[in-house]
């Protein structure tokens, strides 16, 4: 190197060590630091708005003519469309048998518990293989069966005529 370029590489190093000291570097260092950070925060912030899936609501009955959504809970445990967190509905006087709820999240509501003939009837023996399923407003003319690792099982307003099978950490209120 000869001598000039040797004088003009220690000004810059002097400069800088200026600058640094002056905190104009560390000034530029946070400012870039704090735009990546509000540039990731952005793209995850849309990310996770992109994955954000709304429960959809569905009709079950039995008769083909109601032109329900699914013929049975059988059906609609089936369907792709169906997704966690949806919400079922059971028409009135529909009867269903031997029904298994193989998603986690369900919710699925009959017409209360009125106890007259249009109530929605599950007859039979209900399986539920999932956890975290909400039965309201129906009634059960047959068994309601849970394995020991299906949890956190809400049955609310019900009518149940058969027997409750292995319930685990689950809660059952305004039931008769």
């Amino acid at each position: 190197m000869t001598s000039s370029l040797r004088f003009h590489f220690f000004i810059v190093s002097v400069r800088s060590a200026c600058h640094y000291r002056n905190g104009n570097i560390a000034q530029h260092y946070k400012k870039q630091i704090m735009r990546k950070f509000f540039f990731i925060a952005t793209v995850m912030g849309f990310s996770l708005l992109a994955n954000t899936v709304n429960a959809r609501s569905w009709r079950i009955n039995h008769d083909p003519e109601a032109k329900a959504d699914f013929l049975s809970i059988n059906d609609a445990m089936k369907s792709a469309d169906v997704a966690e967190g949806d919400v079922f509905y059971l028409d009135p006087g529909c009867r269903l048998s031997n029904q298994t709820i193989t998603r986690q999240g369900m919710t699925f509501y009959g017409t209360g518990n009125n106890f007259e003939e249009e109530n929605p009837i599950l007859s039979g023996k209900t399986t539920i293989s999932a956890t975290s399923v909400t039965l309201i407003g129906i009634r059960f003319n047959g068994s309601i069966s849970t394995g020991d690792k299906y949890t956190n099982l809400r049955i609310e307003r019900c009518y149940i005529e058969g027997g409750i099978e292995t319930l685990y950490n689950s809660l059952i209120q305004n039931c008769y």
